[in-house]
C-alpha cells in the first residue's frame, strides 16, 4: 500500500494563500515556490513539502519557514536495478491560484552514493531541470542517520532517516511567468492610468478656463491631440491656448502614447493569463484522462513516482506537423489572426456606437471609426454630441494603439516568415568546400564544432561577429579564473 506524507501549511494558511494569489490574477504574476521531496522503495513512496514561500519569487529563501522534510527509507542491499536504489526526488513548484500547482522543476540525487562514500551530512546545489533545461537550484542541506545507529555494510544499508534542510531556492524559472518589472504588469498600468489622467484633467482644466469650453471638450481634444487624431473639430482660438499646445504637444503625444502602450499591454497580458488558464485546466483534463488510461491498461503499472507527464502527454496527443520553427510561425500567423478579429469588432462598435450617439448611417458611422482607428483625421467628419465625443475617449485610447500593435505585428512576422524561409533553405541545402574553408578561422586545415557552430550562428543571422567575438572573449576570462582556483 502507498503511502504518502506530507508536510503542508495549515487549511488556515492555505485559504489566506489562496486569497492573496487571486487578488494577484489580474498583476504580475509572482512564483510562491514551495519544495517537494519523496521517496520510492518497493511498494512505500513518501512525500513531504515545505510551506510555500508566498510572494517569494525567483531567489527564495525557506529559512525562516516550515523547511525540514524527513524521509524515512528501509533495509536496502546495494544493487544496480534502478527500482530498488534510493533516489530522492526534489521538485519545486509554484502555487497556482486555481487550485492545481505549476511544476517549475525536478531533479534526483542517490543515497546509495552517500552511503558508499561514508557520508553522513552533506551541504549541496542540486540543479532543477524540465523540458531538458535548467530551471533554477535547490540548495539544502542532507542528514542521513540509520536506525539503532547501526551503519552501512559492504552488502546493504541499514535503514533509517534522510533529513532535508531546505534553505534557498535560485534563479527559479517557470514558463509563462511575469516578472514584477514587466510592461504588463499591474504597477505600469496604475502608473499610466494616474499620469494619463493627469494630463488630460490638466488639458481640460486649462481650456476650460481659458478658451471656455466645457470640461468634457477639454478632455476630449487632449485625447485626440495625444492620439494624433486631429479632427479639425475642436482647436484653440486664443494665443495662450495655442501657445500651450505648443509647448506641451511633443511632450504630450510622447507620455500619451507611452501611457496607450502601457495600458494596452496589461489589456493583453490580462488577456493572455486568462487564455493560459484556460488552457491549464484543459491540460488537467488530459492529463487525468491519460491517467485513467494508463492505469486501465496497465493497473499494476508503479508510475507515481513519475511526477512529471507532460512530456508523455506530448507523445500521447502531439502530432509531428512540422519542425519547431514551422509550428512557432503557424502560431504567429494564428495570434494575428486573432488580432485581426478583435480589430473588427472594435470597428463594428465604434460603427455601431456612432450610429446611436451621433445619429449618422452605417457607411457613415463605419467610415468615421476607420478614419479614427487609422488616426487619419481627415476633417470632414467628426464626433459633435457630448456622448460620441466621451465615448472617443475611449474608442480612441484602445483603438489607435491596439491597431499599431496589429500593424506592428505583420510586420514583424513577414520579417520573421521571410528569415525562417531563408535559414531553412541554408540548414537543408549542401554546405560548398568554399564555405568551409571560410569557416576554418584559425586556418589548420581542420573545422572544429565550435568553428562550425559560430559560422552558422552568424550565418544564419542570429548573432553578429562582434557579438560572437565578446561571448568567446567571456568564456575565456572564465577559462582563466577557474586556472587561478
Amino acid at each position: 500500500m502507498s503511502s504518502v506524507a506530507s508536510t503542508r501549511a495549515s487549511d488556515k494558511t492555505r485559504k489566506q494563500h489562496n486569497r492573496v494569489k487571486k487578488s494577484h490574477m489580474f498583476g504580475p504574476d509572482e512564483i510562491d515556490p514551495y519544495v517537494r521531496a519523496s521517496i520510492d522503495k518497493g511498494a512505500t513512496r513518501q512525500v513531504k513539502e515545505t510551506e510555500v514561500a508566498k510572494d517569494g519569487g525567483t531567489d527564495c529563501d525557506f529559512s525562516m519557514l516550515d523547511n525540514v522534510l524527513e524521509l524515512e527509507f528501509p533495509n536496502t542491499p546495494y544493487t544496480d536495478n534502478e527500482d530498488n536504489k534510493l533516489v530522492v526526488t526534489i521538485s519545486a513548484w509554484d502555487k497556482d491560484y486555481i487550485g492545481a500547482d505549476d511544476l517549475i522543476g525536478s531533479n534526483t540525487f542517490n543515497l546509495m552514493k552517500y552511503a558508499k562514500e561514508g557520508t553522513k551530512e552533506k551541504d549541496i546545489e542540486l540543479p532543477i531541470k524540465a523540458k531538458g533545461k535548467f530551471v533554477g537550484i535547490i540548495i539544502m542541506k542532507v542528514e542521513i542517520s540509520y536506525t539503532n545507529n547501526k551503519e552501512p555494510t559492504a552488502k546493504s544499508i541499514p535503514s533509517g532517516k534522510c533529513k532535508l534542510t531546505i534553505e534557498r531556492a535560485e534563479e527559479l524559472v517557470i514558463e509563462g511567468s511575469i516578472v514584477l518589472d514587466d510592461e504588463g504588469s499591474i504597477g505600469n498600468f496604475l502608473v499610466s492610468v494616474g499620469v494619463l489622467g493627469i494630463f488630460i484633467a490638466g488639458y481640460a482644466a486649462f481650456f476650460s478656463l481659458f478658451e471656455d469650453w466645457y470640461f468634457t471638450n477639454g478632455m476630449y481634444f487632449a485625447v485626440v491631440t495625444f492620439s494624433t487624431v486631429g479632427y479639425g473639430d475642436l482647436s484653440p482660438d486664443t494665443d495662450l491656448g495655442k501657445i500651450f499646445v505648443t509647448c506641451t504637444g511633443i511632450f504630450g503625444v510622447a507620455v500619451g502614447g507611452v501611457c496607450f502602450n502601457n495600458i494596452l499591454s496589461y489589456i493583453i497580458t490580462l488577456y493572455n493569463r486568462m487564455r493560459g488558464c484556460c488552457k491549464k485546466m484543459s491540460d488537467r483534463k488530459k492529463k487525468v484522462k491519460l491517467k485513467n488510461k494508463m492505469s486501465k491498461v496497465s493497473p499494476t503499472d508503479k508510475s507515481m513516482k513519475s511526477i512529471m507527464i507532460e512530456d508523455t502527454m506530448e507523445k500521447v496527443d502531439g502530432k509531428n506537423n512540422g519542425t519547431l520553427l514551422d509550428n512557432s510561425m503557424k502560431k504567429k500567423v494564428y495570434d494575428i489572426l486573432g488580432m485581426l478579429l478583435i480589430l473588427l469588432c472594435t470597428l463594428f462598435v465604434g460603427t455601431f456606437a456612432f450610429m446611436y450617439l451621433e445619429g449618422w448611417n452605417f457607411i457613415d458611422s463605419l467610415y468615421v471609426s476607420m478614419i479614427t482607428l487609422l488616426t487619419i483625421g481627415y476633417g470632414d467628419m467628426s464626433p459633435e454630441t457630448d456622448y460620441g465625443r466621451f465615448f472617443c475617449l475611449f474608442f480612441l485610447v484602445f483603438g489607435f494603439t491596439y491597431v499599431g500593435r496589429v500593424l506592428s505585428s505583420i510586420s514583424e512576422t513577414y520579417v520573421q516568415i521571410k528569415t525562417q524561409k531563408m535559414r531553412k533553405r541554408i540548414l537543408q541545402g549542401k554546405i560548398n568546400k568554399t564555405a568551409i574553408l571560410n569557416m576554418d578561422e584559425n586556418g589548420d586545415g581542420q573545422l572544429d564544432r565550435v568553428e562550425f557552430l559560430t559560422n552558422m550562428i552568424y550565418i544564419l543571422g542570429m548573432c553578429e561577429k562582434s557579438e560572437i567575438n565578446e561571448i568567446m572573449k567571456r568564456y575565456d576570462d572564465y577559462e582563466k579564473s577557474q586556472k587561478k582556483k
